[in-house]
């Protein structure tokens, strides 16, 4: 009796052991299909093409798009995080990441204004960050003034992208000094040489010696 008991409890471990590693493993394979950055082995280009895959990018479209990247990961880490993190389309997103020379910090921009400002324009963010020379500053910009001025995110999105294309130390307000009146040469008027006295003749003349005086 002990005998049968036993053999039934043990028929139960198996298959409750059975069902928690097919569980496991379905987890994993999901895991690895949507967040490929688990699995370390995957090259850039494949890792590219999962992201893109994962966010409803089309085959062709990620193909190509990996394909012509220079740094494969960036680009579709830029699409990954925008799509996931805003209500941005992937193909927007993706349209946009494919046009700067650093696409994170491309998503990291339009992630931050559109997490942090009042109602902002998603479309415009996403076209102000990829034209701004500076998108993390850029987006620092935006997100002050939009909470300590209080005004609407497209005038902040307007005022920043303005600034941002000033160069860098100067105030708007700086206006540079009027150029300098070109100096002409200096000519002295040419005037006719004076005419000069001849030279004494320097020859030594004989000496000749005093008479004695007879006292």
């Amino acid at each position: 009796m002990q005998n049968k008991s036993s053999e039934r409890a043990l028929s139960r471990s198996r298959r409750l052991s059975t069902t928690g590693l097919a569980f496991t493993a379905g987890l994993f394979a999901i895991a690895v299909e949507t967040v490929p950055a688990t699995a370390t082995h995957f090259s850039p280009f494949q890792y590219c093409a999962a992201e893109l895959r994962a966010v409803g990018i089309s085959t062709e479209l990620s193909a190509s798009s990996c394909s012509d990247a220079l740094k494969p990961t960036d680009l579709s880490a830029c699409v990954f995080n925008i799509n996931r993190e805003t209500q941005i389309a992937s193909q927007d997103a993706l349209a946009a990441c494919l046009r700067v020379r650093r696409p994170i910090e491309l998503g990291r921009c339009v992630i931050n204004i559109s997490q942090d400002t009042k109602n902002p324009p998603l479309l415009e963010v996403l076209e102000s960050c990829r034209r701004s020379l500076l998108p993390i500053r850029f987006a620092e910009c935006v997100v002050g003034l939009n909470r300590q001025l209080e005004i609407s995110a497209t005038k902040a999105l307007d005022t920043c992208i303005s600034a941002d294309n000033l160069p860098r130390n100067l105030s708007p307000t700086f206006a540079p000094p009027p150029p300098r009146k070109p100096t002409p040469d200096f000519t002295p008027p040419a005037e006719p040489l004076p005419q000069l006295a001849p030279l004494p003749n320097l020859e030594a003349e004989p000496v000749v010696p005093a008479t004695p005086v007879n006292p």
